[in-house]
Parts: structure tokens; C-alpha cells; sequence
């Protein structure tokens, strides 16, 4: 009896992966999509004017802090598998406020290409520099950098697009990949209808250096190219738009199971319209720096800048800005965290003051972010 129970054991521990997941019916449960949801609720004081004591306009307020009060600043799903041992599939869909849901993300990626090619096509966030990739619950602060949405656009950079990659064979990490994408508004402009079947196209070169035993330094640089359309004196002009993005990351992590960790992060963009009498050129950047002083609790700081190029009056709406950011965050578990955003930004020549109080909580199997 001993003996079989044994054998019975060692078939078991022995069994195929395909075999060791299956259910009750037999059927395996290896390619089940892993499902989980987040959510963000938001308390926030709006921007307040330290000359009026008014809130500052909605144009110039992100969509996450649209006034004062207590929302949801947005919902998401996330729905992630393997379709064959070749190809995975992610399925994202995400909610702002009560709005309903829309489709965020949903794309295929190849697994298994020769010569470390990777292949993923749908739609999706395109890679241009670090900030534009991350989803509303990954943000380090509450909000994007201000200067982030005058250039990219509300929403960022996604769409449907077609992205090719090569991880290189150099001894540190080396990745090149360039996207092709049907143009949007956030590229073509809000003020024209975009012309069919006219694409654009970017390209990253992402390198990540092992500085020490507890250190990496990650440098990007991204191009992105496409047609542009404004509006002026109730013409239309066309052009060319490029963007041009660089980054950098630095992380520290110390000893032990707690290790206490740090990060300095910088991402630059250059928007570059081309138009038949002139030339305009808009520049944001951000700096940051985070630090894990205990085992639960992150402390961080940011400057974000906007310098719109002075143009003609009527051809541009946008407004210097710099805004500083302080930030203390709770994060008890990695399906939680609570955190802290005080905030001063310039918008010309008035200042305006901020609060941010957000809730962010995940249930589920989530995958992992990306490093």
C-alpha cells in the first residue's frame, strides 16, 4: 500500500504543467486569461488661485483633478493570456469617472519570433519615452506632468498601430523598436478632419546599464513623425509634426528584504510643427525623485515645465507653466496604495495651489509593471 501510494505521489509531482493545471473535467486551465481590476478614488481641492481664491479654468486642469470634490478618477480591467505557446493576448479596458467603459488597450504580442524580434499589433499606449507608456494607476504621482497633456495630448500617445522590436545581442540591455500607426487627433489636431489612410511612424532605442551591484541607469530616446493640421484665421494649414523625447532613470536599491530604495527620473520632449509660413516649436520637461524611507512609505518631489514658443496671437491658446509637486505615499501592499499630492503650479503669471488625496486598490492576478 505504501509502495502505491508512492508511485501515485511521484506521478503527480512528475505530471506536465498542461496535466498539473488541469480541472476536475480535464480540461487545462494553462491558458485561462489572468483577470484583475483597479480602481482610483480621488479626493481633490481642485487648483485654487492664491490672488482670487477662484478655481483655476477646466481647460487648464487635467482630467484626473476636472474640480473639487470626491470622485472616481478611473476604473480599469485587465484581461491578459496566452493564445498559443506563440502569441499573447491583453485586453484593457478602463472607465473615467462613471462615463462607462472604453477600450484602452487591446493587442497581441508574439512570444517566440527568431533573432529576439517581437511583434505586437492592436492598440495600445506607443512607446515614446518612459511617462506616455504608463496606465492612469502606474503614475508615481497622482498626475501626469502638466506639460504631458499640452503635447501629447489628454490621453497620451495610443492608438492602433503596428510595433516591431529587436532586443540587440550587446552585453547590456539594448532594445530598438519603431511603431507605424494610422494618424490621430492628438498627432493631427482637434481642429481638422484627419485624412484617410495617412500614417505616421516612430522609432525608440531603449539601453539600461548596470551602474553597481544596487544600481541601473536606463537612458531613451524616441522620434516620432506625422502630418499636422491647424486652424488660423478660419484656414486651414497643414505641415509636419515631430516630436522628439529623451529620457533617463536612475534606481538605487540597498540590502536586505526591506531594502530601502531611490530613484531620479528626467524625460524632455521637443513638439516640432512645420507650417507653410513659419515654424512652431513647444518644450516640456520634468524632473523627479523618489525614495522609500520605510518599509510602507515612499517620499517624492517633481518639477514639471511647459515652454510654449511665443507666436502669433490666435494661432496658439497655450500658457507657460511650471508646476512643483510633493508627495507622500502609503503603500501597505503592492494591490495598494494611499497617497498624498500638494501641489503649486504657474500658469503665466498666476500661481494656483492644489490637493490631491488618492485611494488606489487592486483585486486580482495583475501582471507585472514593467522596470
Amino acid at each position: 500500500m505504501r509502495v502505491s501510494i508512492f508511485f501515485v505521489t511521484l506521478l503527480i509531482v512528475a505530471a506536465p504543467p498542461a496535466l498539473a493545471s488541469s480541472t476536475s473535467t480535464g480540461i487545462s486551465r494553462e491558458f485561462n486569461p489572468a483577470i484583475s481590476a483597479n480602481s482610483l478614488i480621488i479626493y481633490s481641492s481642485g487648483l485654487l488661485s492664491e490672488e482670487s481664491h477662484e478655481e483655476v479654468e477646466e481647460e487648464h486642469v487635467h482630467h484626473t483633478g476636472h474640480g473639487a470634490g470626491l470622485f472616481i478618477q478611473e476604473s480599469e480591467l485587465q484581461l491578459s493570456a496566452n493564445v498559443d505557446p506563440y502569441t499573447r493576448a491583453t485586453l484593457t479596458l478602463a472607465m473615467h469617472g462613471s462615463s462607462g467603459f472604453e477600450l484602452e488597450e487591446g493587442y497581441l504580442r508574439t512570444q517566440r519570433l527568431p533573432a529576439q524580434i517581437g511583434l505586437r499589433l492592436g492598440q495600445f499606449y506607443w512607446e515614446f519615452g518612459k511617462h506616455n507608456s504608463f496606465h492612469t494607476h502606474q503614475y508615481p504621482f497622482v498626475e501626469r506632468p502638466h506639460a504631458w497633456d499640452e503635447l501629447l495630448g489628454e490621453h497620451g500617445l495610443s492608438g492602433i498601430a503596428l510595433e516591431l522590436s529587436w532586443l540587440s545581442p550587446l552585453p547590456w540591455y539594448a532594445e530598438l523598436s519603431g511603431t507605424a500607426f494610422p494618424l490621430t487627433h492628438t498627432i493631427y489636431g482637434e481642429e481638422a478632419e484627419i485624412p484617410e489612410n495617412v500614417w505616421g511612424q516612430s522609432a525608440r532605442l531603449r539601453q539600461l546599464f548596470e551602474v553597481s551591484d544596487r544600481s541601473t541607469l536606463d537612458i531613451g530616446g524616441t522620434w516620432l513623425a506625422g502630418d499636422v493640421a491647424h486652424l488660423h484665421d478660419d484656414e486651414i494649414e497643414k505641415g509636419d509634426r515631430v516630436l522628439l523625447g529623451v529620457d533617463l532613470t536612475w534606481k538605487w536599491t540597498g540590502p536586505g528584504a526591506n531594502a530601502r530604495q531611490m530613484e531620479i527620473q528626467g524625460e524632455w520632449i521637443r513638439r516640432s510643427d512645420s507650417l507653410p509660413d513659419e515654424d512652431i516649436v513647444h518644450d516640456g520637461w520634468y524632473l523627479s525623485a523618489r525614495a522609500k524611507v520605510t518599509r510602507r512609505v515612499w517620499l517624492s518631489a517633481r518639477y514639471d515645465a511647459f515652454r510654449p514658443e511665443a507666436v502669433e496671437e490666435g494661432h496658439s491658446h497655450f500658457q507657460e507653466s511650471g508646476t512643483v509637486t510633493a508627495s507622500m505615499a502609503f503603500v501597505p501592499s503592492e494591490f495598494q496604495a494611499w497617497r498624498l499630492d500638494l501641489m503649486r503650479r504657474t500658469l503665466g503669471e498666476e500661481n494656483f495651489n492644489g490637493l490631491r488625496l488618492q485611494a488606489n486598490f487592486t483585486i486580482g492576478s495583475h501582471p507585472a509593471h514593467r522596470y
